[in-house]
């Protein structure tokens, strides 16, 4: 969390820079045999970077994926504690330790993963510290050239692509971790801590804390069945029996109900 805090701050010297990155390459880099689509240059006075970018459109995009990374990074700034599935899954959801790309099998997050062009529903190429990379992906519909990828990605090996200059190459191929997969490997993770049988809901006892999409209410109880659009309750207090209508639950919960 102190590394998130830190990130936050990171983030906005981040877009003050960026707005004032200039809309071309330097000569160097257009001369490169990779693609590029933006250099960062490190100032010599203090934090301050220099960016440079392909077009203002690429800019743009840049400057947009970076305030909404902020924003996200500001709502997970104020958990107060990961021992719960939830806590822990909106963390890892949206930061993480860097991805580790020369270690095969390894998962990790990236934050700066830049797509060149996706040439089927599933493959993107993708730039990373200036390398090229193969991402699968669960679907590629709305990706185009310059967007940034960010989350957590799994090192799936190599395979070959072809980049601008025609050539084939050997690259790393990245595969996109999903949300659902993601909740799977903390609710095991959280199971072989417990080692108390399977985890429902962050307790292996199978109470949980419900919450209203407010965030105002919530209740320690057990799901005892769906009624229609209602969910049956048993409140671990008193044991108290309730129905709650389902589309007064947090996201959380209808994704708990729908698993």
């Amino acid at each position: 969390m102190r590394e998130v805090k830190r990130k936050v701050q990171t983030l906005r010297w981040d877009i003050r820079d960026i707005r004032d990155g200039k809309t071309y390459l330097p000569f160097a880099v257009r001369e490169a045999r990779l693609p590029f689509y933006k250099e960062q240059v490190k100032g010599s006075n203090g934090r301050k970077h220099r960016f440079y970018f392909e077009s203002q459109k690429v800019k743009d995009d840049m400057l947009s994926s970076v305030q909404r990374r902020l924003r996200e990074l500001e709502k997970i700034a104020d958990i107060k504690s990961l021992n719960d599935s939830d806590s822990l899954l909106g963390l890892l959801w949206n930061y993480g330790p860097r991805l580790e790309t020369r270690n095969n099998k390894s998962i990790g997050f990236v934050t700066d993963l830049v797509a060149l062009h996706a040439f089927d529903s599933h493959s993107v190429i993708a730039v990373l510290d200036e390398q090229p990379y193969l991402v699968w992906m669960e679907s590629t519909a709305g990706i185009s050239g310059g967007e940034i990828i960010a989350g957590p990605m799994f090192v799936a090996g190599t395979s070959t692509a072809e980049l601008r200059s025609g050539l084939p190459t050997a690259v790393t191929v990245l595969q996109e971790v999903t949300e659902e997969n993601l909740e799977k490997a903390i609710n095991q993770h959280f199971s072989d801590k417990l080692d108390n049988g399977p985890l429902i809901g962050g307790l292996a006892d199978g109470y949980r804390m419900w919450n209203d999409n407010s965030g105002k209410y919530s209740v320690m109880a057990i799901l005892l069945g769906v009624d229609g659009q209602n969910v049956r309750l048993k409140k671990k207090e008193d044991g108290k029996v309730i129905s709650v209508p389902i589309r007064i639950l947090s996201a959380a919960d209808v994704r708990y109900i729908r698993n």
